[in-house]
């Protein structure tokens, strides 16, 4: 039970870490 909640929790932190790591990619090209 306890594996399972932690791989959601991966599965949703990988989903939020990929759109926020475009967003900073973005900012990053913006600025330069």
């Amino acid at each position: 039970m306890l594996l399972s909640i932690r791989f959601s929790v991966v599965q949703n932190v990988r989903k939020w870490w990929e759109g926020f790591g475009k967003d900073l990619e973005d900012d990053i090209e913006a600025n330069s």
